[in-house]
């Protein structure tokens, strides 16, 4: 589960920014909350969503929790010279040139670990782990890196056994300790490895559409019967699927530039849809509507993340989706019927009738909005105090939370007139 993500000069954000999951003391919506969490004090959200105009950095928290999953699972895997991916920000030229910071607190196996690392284009600059395996954090290690001498300092904890000094001389500039630790088999550490590598998930349906017609990652029979009562349920005349092998042709490209063709096994996926005689009618999902084939993705994903406990990422989760339905979804989430592991999901939308008291808790509202510089800042609704039963939606859409787009007077558009001057 996660607690707490901090990060700092990246993308579009330049200041620490915080998104903590920890719940207020607020006592509505009590099902939305995970009570009691495993070695805290305190209580977690099972959700969040993201609200702010377009380029305001909704999409970009989402890939900086995603860069932190991707950086610690395949770093090991670059070549001593490949840059690391790392994005500052740009627009300061102070920053543009400093590392990128981040640090995540999460729960994992009934352990509470903080860690975090500082990363530029070419190397990694520091790198840490915290772990509270009896309720206080204690120093499992720490690296460092010094700019005068150029070299790397590591410091590991008297709690943390196994092969460190080799691990460590086997890191390379680029990579981080973690990831090499868990390729060695650290017998401590693979275990927060397996943390990124497992339990975080950035949706991607691109992704999920390989995945499933190539017949990896197929649903079981009970995950089937769960995706057929979402699909009955979203009212799409359709009342069941499932899956047509056929042969197809993957191309591959030798080093010469030469291209061949070998057959693969596919798994096509066909709709069944009710007539009016009762017999049942099968499509291929790739002449349905792009609102199903997004559902029926969509929700492939989210079964999966909700029976695995898995913290769950998802960029504009109501594109081509009716509100209707993106509740549903989430309710999911919301629900321990549904979600006895403990998931959790965190969403940015544009679909204010999702902002609603009905629905989400009030520390489940975040905002993104730039500055006059163009730096993002990331807030909690929570920092407005808003009433209890207050329209959320006609109070964001009025600009009482800020995070909406600034856009002047539309009548002047075409008109010749400057858009600046009557700004």
């Amino acid at each position: 589960m996660l607690i707490e993500f901090r990060f700092k000069n990246y993308a579009c954000f330049k200041d620490e920014q915080v998104l903590s999951l920890v719940a207020s003391s607020d006592r509505s919506h009590e099902e939305n909350i995970i009570e009691s969490a495993a070695c805290l004090n305190f209580n977690l959200l099972r959700s969040l969503i993201v609200y702010g105009a377009n380029a305001s950095g909704k999409t970009k928290l989402l890939e900086a929790l995603t860069f932190v999953r991707e950086f610690v699972e395949g770093s090991v895997n670059r070549k001593p010279n490949d840059p690391t991916g790392a994005l500052p920000f740009r627009l300061d030229k102070q920053t543009a040139s400093e590392p990128s910071d981040f640090e995540i607190t999460f729960i994992h196996k009934n352990i509470r670990y903080q860690y975090g690392f500082s990363v530029d284009r070419d190397r990694v600059h520091q790198e840490y782990l915290f772990a509270a395996p009896r309720g206080r954090l204690v120093q499992y290690f720490e690296r460092q890196f010094d700019l005068d001498s150029g070299k790397e300092v590591f410091v590991f904890g008297a709690s943390l056994k196994g092969p460190n000094e080799k691990i460590r001389d086997l890191t390379r500039p680029n990579a981080l300790f973690l990831s090499a630790a868990a390729t060695f088999n650290h017998p401590q550490l693979s275990d927060v490895y397996q943390w990124f590598s497992d339990q975080m998930l950035a949706v991607d349906i691109p992704r999920a559409k390989i995945d499933l017609s190539s017949g990896e990652n197929l649903p079981d029979a009970k995950h089937h019967a769960q995706l057929k009562q979402l699909l009955n349920f979203a009212d799409l005349g359709i009342t069941d699927f499932q899956y047509k092998k056929e042969t197809g042709y993957r191309q591959y490209i030798g080093e010469s530039g030469s291209s061949t063709f070998q057959p693969i096994n596919l798994n096509r996926i066909e709709f069944v849809h009710s007539t009016m005689d009762n017999a049942p009618v099968s499509f291929p999902i790739d002449i349905e509507s792009a609102g199903t084939e997004q559902f029926f993705y969509l929700s492939a994903v989210l079964v999966e993340a909700l029976a695995q406990g898995k913290v769950t990422l998802v960029d504009e989760i109501d594109s081509s989706l009716h509100p209707l339905l993106v509740r549903a979804l989430v309710e999911l989430f919301h629900r321990s019927e549904s979600n006895s592991n403990d998931a959790q999901i965190i969403f940015n939308s544009h679909d204010t009738t999702l902002l609603d008291n009905s629905l989400f808790r009030r520390d489940q509202v975040w905002f993104t909005e730039k500055d006059s510089d163009g730096a993002a800042h990331l807030y909690s609704l929570l920092e407005y105090s808003p009433r209890k039963g207050e329209s959320l939606a006609r109070g964001y859409l009025q600009g009482r939370y800020g995070a909406i787009p600034l856009l002047g007077d539309p009548s002047i558009l075409f008109s010749g007139e400057s858009i600046d001057a009557a700004a």
